[in-house]
């Protein structure tokens, strides 16, 4: 296992009136993979929004790597951003007008520069390799969501935060997806930490719950 990639320290958060969690710390590595556990509001997105730098703490740090990202100017987040971290959320939010291809190329096409073998290896990778050209509309709820994991990917992140990643699809698809999640994250070296409702699909991963606002390991029986 390799360097600490995602260090979080007493966090804390609360919309008004609404105390979310307080004092939360967090550590992952390199290749290794937590889940948070619990219902819908109970903090979970709120919390990968957080470790994403889309929000930022009431109170606390959080660290990509070496660097503290609570600390950083937008700008400079945003830039580090395109390269540290992979998202995958419940909604694959692709764009219906661009081809499968260029959805996983996205973050390449932002940036003016796409490597198009990376696209065509994901692409394989996912069992997608015959859709490159198809539009998202023309996929399977599941296909789409496979298209939303090789985007996540293309550009090597450190870390990918999945929030709810299967929250959208069927027993079968949900199972598919996340085998697909923890083999590519463990075949790239990357950190994943994903947000779910559902035990019984991640039963056996290392997992937390927040519980009166802070996490609490998950003791598999």
């Amino acid at each position: 296992m390799g360097g600490v990639v995602l260090r979080a320290e007493d966090l804390s958060f609360a919309y008004p009136g609404v105390p979310l969690f307080s004092g939360v710390d967090l550590q992952l590595y390199a290749g290794e993979t937590k889940v948070l556990l619990g219902p819908s509001g109970s903090g979970k997105t709120t919390l990968i929004h957080l470790l994403a730098g889309i929000e930022r703490p009431k109170k606390g740090r959080i660290f990509w790597g070496d660097v503290e990202i609570t600390a950083l100017p937008e700008e400079k987040l945003a830039r580090l951003r395109r390269g540290f971290l992979g998202l995958v959320f419940q909604r694959h939010h692709l764009l219906p007008e661009l081809t499968v291809a260029q959805n996983v190329a996205l973050p390449g096409l932002i940036a003016g520069r796409v490597d198009w073998e990376r696209v065509r290896t994901l692409l394989f990778r996912v069992g997608l390799s015959g859709a490159a050209d198809r539009r998202p509309p023309q996929l399977s709820g599941g296909e789409r969501q496979r298209v939303a994991v090789a985007r996540a990917l293309y550009s090597r992140p450190s870390l990918i935060l999945a929030d709810e990643p299967t929250g959208a699809l069927d027993a079968d698809n949900s199972r598919k997806v996340l085998a697909l999640l923890l083999e590519l994250a463990e075949a790239e070296g990357a950190a994943l930490f994903v947000a779910t409702h559902d035990a019984h699909l991640v039963r056996g991963l290392p997992a937390f719950a927040l519980q009166s606002g802070r996490l609490v390991p998950v003791g598999w029986a």
